[in-house]
Formats: structure tokens, sequence, C-alpha cells
């Protein structure tokens, strides 16, 4: 992939993905969340599987957490 292929403000060489267990979060809640994350700087890839209750994100870790 080429930083062509990610969002504005992800590069690929600073990519870092993470999967995180959620808890309590409903489908109407999630997807409030979901909108939330993926509107921030640096967020190249959201999304979140309710049955198994994680979250999926890979952010450009440069800009995301100044």
């Amino acid at each position: 992939m080429s930083d062509l292929d990610h969002k504005v403000g992800g590069r690929e060489t600073n990519l870092v993905v993470r999967n995180l267990r959620l808890s309590n979060f409903t489908e109407r809640n999630c997807d409030a969340l979901i909108e939330e994350i993926d509107r921030l700087f640096g967020i190249d890839d959201v999304s979140y599987n309710i049955k198994t209750g994680v979250i999926y994100l890979a952010y450009d870790a440069t800009d995301l957490f100044p």
C-alpha cells in the first residue's frame, strides 16, 4: 500500500492497528462511537464487531495523539 491508499492524515510508515474489546455497548451507542472516532484526524479505519465486542482501529500514531 502507499500513502495514497489511506485517508488524509494517515501514512503507511506510522500506521498502528489496535483491536480493543469493549463492554456495555449496544448497537445504537456503538454507531455514535464509531462516527465520533472516524472524524478524528489521523484515523485511517475504524469498525466494530457487535458479536465479539471488538473495535478495530487503524491510525497514524504521529498525528492522533500529539
